[in-house]
């Protein structure tokens, strides 16, 4: 009698704690159930005694207390026994959408009925259930982004570097083709002279020097002043365009009496020691650097003018 009226007493207090937790709604993990995911509903039960055992029903078992359908198939049901509050807990997976209602069942002399579950489709257009998000792009390899943007600015580079070749480039070109050939040109000169100090040094034939250096010089200047001084004699450099090579009077007297000299010592019959031939050498290697530096300055000022022009 006494143990029939405790589990009456048991029976009263879990009824009322399944149908309070009804009332305020089971829980569901996760919250929101889309169809073919696995969930776990969780029932609030209240606290049992101390010492008692957790009841733990697998797929074998349960299909005589919750057997599965076509729109649900149940895995395993847990019955957890706490002093601080027990929980009743189903694990299941529902494959239509909508209001799933669970058929009334009995664990451990308890009947569990009135349990509902909201089952939602990824499909539907409502709060929810989101609506499927669009296909993720594609992922880049490392380094994608600086090749490409590598790529964009050689791109614009090239561009403006064509844009800037078709207005001004053709002149910049012609500037500096015309400096090199000028750089070459002194260099070519100053080295015939440095080899001619150095023949002299070594007891080289000082008529051949004079000759060399004579016929090298007529050659710089007709390339330099574009004016056939290959056969001139000494006084017809006077004639020579001031303009184009040469800076002042003195310039003009000096390759007078440069060449007039050459002459003297080639054609004069008399002996001369290497010395007069060094000296001549010297003057012209200080000729050649002042006409080297008026030349830069002055298509300096020359190149800045057209590129003002222009």
């Amino acid at each position: 009698m006494k143990n029939r009226l405790v589990k009456t007493v048991l029976m009263f207090f879990l009824l009322s704690a399944v149908l309070g937790a009804q009332e305020r709604g089971v829980i569901m993990i996760p919250r929101t159930a889309y169809v073919g995911d696995p969930v776990t509903m969780v029932v609030p039960l209240p606290a049992a005694q101390e010492g008692a055992n957790d009841i733990i029903i697998t797929a074998d078992a349960l299909s005589r207390i919750l057997p599965s359908g076509q729109n649900v198939d149940f895995h395993r049901i847990v019955v957890e026994h706490r002093v601080s509050g027990g929980r009743l807990l189903i694990e299941f997976t529902a494959f239509t959408p909508g209001i799933l209602e669970l058929p009334e069942f009995e664990i451990g002399g308890v009947k569990f009925s009135g349990l509902t579950a909201s089952i939602s489709s990824v499909f539907e257009k409502n709060a929810f259930a989101p609506e499927l998000a669009g296909a993720a792009s594609t992922l880049a390899m490392p380094g994608t982004a600086l090749l490409i943007y590598a790529a964009m600015t050689v791109f614009a580079v090239t561009i403006l570097l064509t844009i800037w070749f078709i207005f001004k480039g053709r002149f910049y070109i012609k500037i500096l083709k015309e400096k090199w050939r000028r750089q070459r040109l002194f260099a070519n000169m100053k080295n015939t002279g440095r080899r001619l100090r150095k023949n002299l040094q070594k007891d080289g034939n000082k008529r051949a020097v004079l000759d060399i250096i004579s016929e090298e010089l007529r050659i710089f200047l007709s390339v330099l002043t574009e004016e056939n001084c290959r056969s001139m004699t000494s006084r017809e450099f006077l004639n020579i365009s001031a303009q184009t090579v040469i800076t002042d009077e003195y310039d003009l007297n000096f390759l007078v009496k440069f060449f007039k000299s050459c002459d003297d010592l080639r054609f004069s019959g008399s002996n001369f020691n290497s010395g007069d031939v060094l000296y001549l050498l010297n003057d012209l290697q200080l000729y050649l650097d002042s006409l080297e530096k008026f030349k830069k300055e002055k298509n300096r000022i020359s190149g800045a003018a057209q590129e003002k022009a222009a």
